[in-house]
């Protein structure tokens, strides 16, 4: 099971339509990365279906992943490389880790795999953070540390679709506002 790579012009589009989500999380990979680097492992972004939007790695990992096709521009569900933790955490919303042979494919059976999905601002699913490596280097604190990632980008996202009403609130007005908390007061 390998990745299937999407034709350039659709790719693009892909990224297009997933501006905030990689704008947000870019950032946020790039701390985690600077935690892991020596570690090996490598560190993906998809979209809600598994297109592989951004990977952060040495190029040690790149060059495992890349005979995998598990690389920018790839698509990364279980129906295109059968079970793995991308697609499991797509499909049923849940963050999960596979080791080895709990891959369906045993040409991912010397990998772990931690993914959680990342959520819009309506609760939705709208991409997946994974942390990827050698098999023997599993431990349960990478699922931790992916899922706090990705709550980090959906408290971001909530934060710039906040921002975006205001301006756009703002911009359509004539008059003033008056912000106001919940016991309605300024």
């Amino acid at each position: 099971g390998k990745g299937k790579q999407a034709d350039e012009a659709v790719f693009r589009s892909i990224v297009a339509e997933n501006k905030d989500l990689l704008d947000t999380a870019l950032p946020i990979m790039q701390s985690v990365y600077e935690i892991v680097e020596r570690s090996h492992f490598l560190l993906v972004l998809t979209d809600s279906v598994g297109y592989v939007l951004e990977a952060i790695g040495d190029t040690a990992v790149q060059q495992m992943s890349e005979d995998l096709r598990f690389q920018k521009g790839a698509l990364w569900s279980d129906l295109e490389v059968g079970s793995n933790a991308v697609g499991i955490a797509l499909d049923y919303d849940t963050a999960i880790q596979m080791v080895g042979p709990e891959h369906y494919c045993t040409s991912h059976h010397n990998w772990t795999c931690s993914a959680a999905p990342i959520h819009g601002v309506n609760g939705e699913v709208i991409g997946c953070l994974d942390l990827s490596g050698a098999a023997q280097e599993v431990h349960p604190h990478t699922l931790a540390v992916v899922v706090s990632a990705a709550f980090s980008i959906e408290t971001m996202l909530i934060r710039l679709h906040s921002a975006q009403l205001m301006r756009g609130a703002l911009e359509g007005m004539d008059g003033s506002v008056v912000l106001l908390n919940d016991q309605f007061r300024p």
